[in-house]
């Protein structure tokens, strides 16, 4: 077994977290330490499979790192699994968004079970890895947390809230397609097309548009440019998930 595990604590030369960081490299896991001094930037060139949260009376003073940790893990599509007592366990998961969180292991740790687990945990992060993987970019925050709800079953999810999001996410990373926003602030959809289309490295990742704009003169200067689709936001759901299923079965 060799994933990567990213285990975050407090304190990180404790005796528990030492003491789980051994079982865990003894049961063949790959086990990088941090305490909350994290960043976005340290957390991208870790890039682990699981990420391992002690929790502790450390929450209140560390909100911006756990803001970051939250981000982070929307961004990239990955989740968390805390461990901790159940009052502990609580306080983070009011914090943390319910599909951040993997899941929890209460103190006093039972280390086999832990392990069947992390595990099962294992298998699920690289069946989430080799799923289609879709950028969706959208100012609005309530249709990324809409849309991704629709297909986070089938799918692998990322989420940009503006271009230049969406950039620097594409820099990193190569989605199969790109549901992408009409409307958005400094930089709209079209304009967005046309820079990834300026790219190499981005020219040829395909995008449909998903999108409240339908009025004729909008439709023509998307079409002109030569997207995969178009499909309105006000369309019914499953009308949006059969539309983006019949593209992948289109270009297996």
């Amino acid at each position: 077994m060799s994933a990567k595990i990213l285990f975050i604590g407090e304190s990180i030369n404790s005796y528990m977290i030492t003491s789980i960081k051994g079982s865990l490299e003894q049961a063949g896991y790959d086990i990088i330490t941090s305490d909350m001094s994290f960043t976005d930037t340290s957390l991208r060139e870790v890039n682990p499979d699981i990420i391992l949260l002690m929790a502790g009376d450390y929450i209140d003073e560390n909100r911006d790192a756990l803001n970051i940790l939250q981000s982070y893990c929307l961004y990239t599509h990955k989740q968390i699994d805390i461990i901790g007592y159940k009052n502990e366990t609580l306080e983070l998961m009011r914090i943390l968004k319910t599909d951040v969180v993997k899941g929890s292991f209460e103190r006093p740790i039972k280390i086999d079970e832990m392990l069947k687990q992390l595990e099962v945990h294992s298998l699920d992060a690289l069946q989430i890895h080799a799923r289609k993987h879709i950028l969706l970019v959208d100012d609005s925050g309530a249709s990324l947390r809409l849309i991704k709800g629709w297909l986070d079953k089938e799918y692998r999810v990322s989420v940009a809230s503006s271009a230049a999001m969406a950039i620097g996410f594409l820099q990193e990373n190569n989605p199969d397609l790109i549901l992408l926003d009409y409307e958005m602030p400094i930089c709209s959809g079209p304009q967005f097309l046309e820079m990834i289309r300026a790219e190499e490295k981005t020219a040829n990742i395909p995008v449909i548009f998903l999108t409240s704009k339908d009025d004729a003169a909008a439709v023509k200067e998307v079409l002109a440019l030569k997207p995969a689709g178009y499909l309105l936001k006000t369309s019914p759901p499953k009308v949006i998930i059969d539309s983006i299923a019949k593209f992948f079965n289109k270009h297996r």
